[in-house]
């Protein structure tokens, strides 16, 4: 009843996960955003894929760690703002694209000639979509997390269905595997978080947050009290 921002809230007792006590309130506090990354990463295989990330917010940032974490072969990332482009890049992603200064396809499959093993799609844009599907190999899978402006966005059917392509909707949680592969992740110290916390800043402070995000300079905002 009612949501986080919320002076108070009600919920079932089930739903409150305990947290280890090695992980850091600022970390502990973004868990149900860090949840939706580990929900999308480990909706099909990992270990040893290759694996295209499309949108570096704070959830595809969130992403590259735990595919890393999970044992993919190489983390290939797309995002228009430099500024977050520059955090992917020191966690690891091994290939940068941006669409707008290059051919995002071309660049792919470049490094990947017969596609990508999996995308992750995160920024809910519908070119990141028509890449996707573009990008993936035969036998691939599409796992979406991304929200798009306009809910109706029109792709290339006949190569899902010819590339035998698996699309997947990710509402951002399996309860409560995603809680319980999340808490190892994090209880093992697997995954590489700090990069990605870009402001700490009093929660009187919001707006600016905000703002922030907005404008496509921040990472993952946390708010102290």
């Amino acid at each position: 009843m009612d949501g986080g921002f919320a002076p108070r809230v009600a919920m079932p007792a089930e739903n409150a996960r305990h947290t280890d006590k090695s992980v850091p309130p600022k970390i502990a506090c973004f868990q149900d955003a860090l949840g939706n990354a580990v929900h999308t990463v480990s909706a099909g295989p990992v270990e040893n894929q290759v694996i295209l990330i499309t949108g570096m917010g704070p959830i595809g940032l969130f992403a590259i760690t735990t595919c890393k974490a999970m044992g993919a072969a190489k983390v290939i990332v797309t995002e228009v703002s430099s500024y977050r482009m520059e955090i992917a890049r020191q966690l690891g992603a091994d290939v940068l694209i941006n669409p707008l200064k290059e051919n995002a396809l071309a660049k792919v499959l470049k490094a990947m000639p017969a596609g990508v093993d999996a995308t992750l799609e995160m920024s809910g844009h519908p070119d990141s979509l028509k890449l996707a599907i573009d990008a993936t190999r035969p036998g691939g899978r599409i796992s979406l997390l991304g929200v798009y402006p306009e809910s109706e966005v029109p792709i290339n059917m006949d190569h899902v269905i010819f590339k035998g392509i698996s699309i997947q909707g990710i509402v951002g949680r399996r309860l409560w595997e995603t809680w319980d592969l999340m808490g190892t992740l994090l209880s093992s110290n697997s995954l590489n978080l700090e990069p990605v916390i870009t402001h700490s800043l009093p929660y009187t402070e919001f707006q600016t947050g905000m703002e922030l995000l907005k404008a496509g300079q921040a990472g993952k905002l946390v708010f102290t009290f």
